[in-house]
């Protein structure tokens, strides 16, 4: 196994206004002066990244730095812009303004991932959001206006005391503003989110599930390209950094909290801040990769997206036929129709991505 350039970079903003009740990311409440040094830390391991096919610009939320600071960032990653194909930001409605969107466009930013969550205003602020959806309307519009089409909206289903036909209101109102790309995802509880430590129930299982096929008969009914477990699009605005994860190349995190693969390590950024900034420490987690884990991660990856995985790639990466490696263990999911193999490449079918956890746990 050869070492490869990474072909993406992600960027952690660790920032927010407010913190969400179901967010276990590395965040922070905002402070002028805290982020001033965060950023000159930032700025010192930027300087090791080479050009790179996307960006993307994660947090926290990014667009809650002032105009300067979000200014001093894209100046500190001009030069990988100019090389990249796809440079997106995630952005809270609230937090989007004129003077911010003329800052992203005058720096190369062509692609904006939107924090939407929820339509109903009563579960935004049930869930620690600071926005309604008639800010959701006016930031797309605002946008739009300026010329940044290309938004992403984020949409979590599974919320508490949400019902199925929330979620499916949810969907009708989201399509009314003819989104490019959606991403949705179940709300996951963790331990260290405000829901974990105030022991939150997330919805049983058999709603979920009800939920997420709803989600999808919706969007595809409505033209949207289902191109990975919780990702929709429409023809073109597949988000190409996420294909990168999916296809398993490596990328670079940077950025307290950030998580990386280069050169068959894995890892994540040390999460204190006070270590960041002084640099006392610089992993909360580093995992060497053998061969064995590279070939399961690749497809655990790949089989997320309806593209699936390459057998031709996988054998130039491993030295080893996909087929030589996993038949016995596949077959049952052959029989039963939860993958395919159709000689050129290994995908899941529609149930098959449903049931991916559970044939990934038969693999391992």
């Amino acid at each position: 196994m050869s070492n490869t350039q990474p072909l993406a970079l992600y960027i952690h903003i660790p920032f927010c206004d407010a913190i969400c009740g179901y967010c276990d990311f590395t965040r922070f409440g905002y402070q002028s002066d805290l982020a001033d040094r965060y950023l000159m830390r930032l700025h010192e391991d930027l300087k090791r990244v080479q050009p790179v096919e996307t960006i993307y610009i994660g947090g926290g939320t990014p667009t809650s730095l002032s105009l300067s600071q979000l200014e001093f960032l894209l100046e500190s990653i001009s030069h990988l812009i100019k090389e990249a194909k796809e440079i997106t930001i995630e952005a809270n409605p609230d937090s989007i303004e004129a003077d911010k969107i003329d800052l992203l466009l005058k720096y190369g930013v062509n692609r904006v991932s939107l924090g939407v969550q929820s339509t109903d205003n009563v579960m935004l602020a049930s869930i620690g959001r600071t926005h309604s959806f008639e800010k959701v309307v006016e930031s797309i519009s605002l946008l739009r206006e300026k010329g940044l089409d290309n938004i992403s909206m984020d949409l979590i289903y599974g919320l508490p005391h949400q019902s199925l036909e929330d979620v499916q209101k949810d969907i009708e109102t989201m399509l009314e503003l003819n989104p490019v790309h959606l991403s949705l995802y179940a709300l996951t509880i963790e331990d260290n989110s405000a829901f974990g430590r105030q022991k939150v129930k997330p919805a049983p299982n058999e709603l979920e599930t009800a939920m997420y096929l709803s989600i999808v008969d919706k969007l595809e009914a409505a033209g949207y390209h289902h191109y990975e477990v919780s990702n929709f699009a429409k023809k073109g605005h597949e988000s190409l950094h996420n294909q990168h994860y999916w296809s398993y190349h490596d990328f670079y995190g940077i950025g307290i909290g950030a998580s990386g693969k280069e050169n068959h390590v894995r890892y994540t950024n040390t999460l204190k801040l006070n270590q960041y900034l002084q640099k006392e420490a610089q992993f909360s987690e580093r995992i060497e990769l053998s061969k064995e884990d590279e070939m399961f991660e690749t497809l655990m990856m790949g089989l997320r997206s309806t593209q699936g995985v390459s057998k031709a790639r996988f054998q130039q990466l491993f030295n080893d036929t996909i087929d030589s490696v996993y038949y016995q263990k596949f077959q049952p999911h052959f029989d039963s129709g939860l993958l395919i193999d159709d000689g050129i490449t290994l995908s899941a079918t529609k149930e098959g991505r449903l049931m991916l956890h559970d044939i990934l746990v038969d693999i391992l």
